[in-house]
C-alpha cells in the first residue's frame, strides 16, 4: 500500500504594512484644492524555498507590500466632500452609489420570486394568477435598487452638511499650503484639522 507522505519544502512568508497618503483633489464644481488622508494597509509574501534563505524571503515579502501600498494609494479614494462648495467628485459619486445599501431589497426580490413558485405544487384552480404575481413583484424588488442607485445623486440637497464634513475630514486653503510647503508631502504627522 502507498501512503504519500507531504514533504514540505519552503515555506510562505507574508508581511503586512501600514502606512498613510494624503490624497489631493481639484473639485469639479469650484477648483477649490483639498487633501484629505488615506489609511492603508498591504501585505507581501513570497516563498522561502528549501528554508534556505528567510531573511532574504522577508525583504522580498516586504518591498513587494510596500509597492502594493503604493500602487493602493494611487488607486484608493474616500468619498470626501469639497470642502468649499460640498460637491463630491465624480469618482466619489461613483463609490458611494456602488456602497449603497441595495442588496437587502435585491435579495428579498429574489425570495419572492422564488418563493412564488410553490403554489404551483398544489392543484388549485388559476393558481398560476398568484404566481405571475408574485414573480413580478420579486422582479420588481429585484431591478429597484438599480433604478435608486440610477437615480442617487450624493451632491443634491442641501451643501452644508457636506461643507462640514469635507471641513472635517480635510486639508485646504492656507493648512493645505502649509503641508504642500513642507519638505515631503508624504509626511505621515497629522497637522492640525481646519477649524470649523
Amino acid at each position: 500500500m502507498y501512503v504519500p507522505i507531504p514533504v514540505p519544502i519552503g515555506e510562505r512568508i507574508v508581511v503586512s504594512v501600514q502606512g498613510r497618503a494624503w490624497k489631493f483633489v481639484t473639485c469639479e464644481n469650484c477648483q477649490q484644492e483639498y487633501a484629505y488622508v488615506l489609511q492603508l494597509e498591504a501585505i507581501g509574501q513570497d516563498l522561502n524555498v528549501l528554508f534556505l534563505d528567510e531573511a532574504d524571503t522577508e525583504k522580498r515579502a516586504r518591498a513587494q507590500a510596500e509597492q502594493n501600498l503604493l500602487k493602493q494609494s494611487e488607486n484608493m479614494i474616500r468619498p470626501v466632500p469639497c470642502p468649499q462648495c460640498g460637491h463630491y467628485q465624480a469618482d466619489m459619486v461613483a463609490l458611494l452609489k456602488e456602497e449603497s445599501p441595495s442588496n437587502l431589497v435585491f435579495t428579498a426580490g429574489l425570495a419572492v420570486a422564488a418563493l412564488s413558485f410553490i403554489p404551483l405544487a398544489f392543484d388549485i384552480p388559476n393558481i398560476w394568477i398568484a404566481t405571475a404575481a408574485g414573480v413580478s413583484v420579486g422582479v420588481l424588488l429585484m431591478a429597484y435598487p438599480e433604478f435608486a442607485a440610477y437615480r442617487f445623486n450624493p451632491n443634491d440637497g442641501d451643501p452644508e452638511p457636506r461643507k462640514a464634513r469635507g471641513r472635517k475630514h480635510s486639508l485646504w486653503g492656507d493648512q493645505l499650503q502649509k503641508l504642500l510647503a513642507t519638505p515631503e508631502n508624504n509626511d505621515t504627522s497629522e497637522p492640525e484639522q481646519p477649524a470649523e
